[in-house]
């Protein structure tokens, strides 16, 4: 798990996502051109606010986030990214699963709380790492963005910090009484705060 976490980073750091206008795909899929939501985004960053968008900040920079989701067995997620930069409104699109959310009981639910996507001048993003061969067996992991240079990048520093917390808050859920995914979620745990430390996992 620690050394899917590991690869998992390196090949999002070596990924740059464009900030355009009119706004592209991200890893565009399914043939897709555009970003369907874009207009609706611009809209809604220029005070016509619409159903499910986020306002806040971007790097210092107005910005907007639309999420349609989730939906189907991977807890899909679409995100349209409007912000303003040098004078234009640039942005792009994606999808992430949370399947992660899946295994997580209700309580569980309630320690990882509302994701929200714009905090602290930076893009978070929650996505999927692969912990066993089905869908279910998958864990939540947050990604968070940073922009340079009209481009969307990770940000290490914040994202390690946000994997310790989710680290953390997976202890927590390992804890409860109800929870049916104990053994992983404490493998989680220590793969994540393990990751954050810059140490190897523990020995159980």
């Amino acid at each position: 798990m620690l050394a899917t976490l590991r690869k998992d980073l390196r090949e999002e750091e070596a990924h740059r996502v464009a900030l355009q206008s009119p706004a592209l795909p991200d890893r565009q899929q399914f043939g897709e051109k555009d970003c369907d939501d874009f207009d609706r985004a611009w809209q809604a960053i220029h005070g016509r606010a619409g159903a499910n968008a986020e306002s806040g900040r971007l790097g210092g920079h107005r910005a907007v986030v639309l999420s349609d989701g989730p939906h189907g067995s991977g807890h899909f997620w679409s995100l349209t990214l409007a912000v303003e930069l040098e004078g234009r409104t640039v942005g792009s699109c994606m999808t992430t699963s949370t399947s992660g959310w899946r295994n997580l009981s209700p309580q569980g639910h309630r320690l990882f709380g509302h994701w929200r996507t714009l905090s602290d001048g930076r893009l978070h993003v929650w996505s999927t790492l692969v912990a066993g061969a089905a869908e279910i067996e998958s864990l939540l992991v947050p990604y968070v963005y940073r922009v340079s240079e009209g481009a969307l990048v990770l940000d290490h520093a914040a994202t390690v910090t946000e994997i310790g917390r989710f680290g953390q808050l997976y202890a927590r859920a390992a804890e409860l009484r109800n929870d049916e995914r104990r053994s992983m979620h404490q493998a989680a745990a220590d793969a994540y705060r393990s990751f954050a430390a810059g140490t190897d996992c523990p020995q159980r």
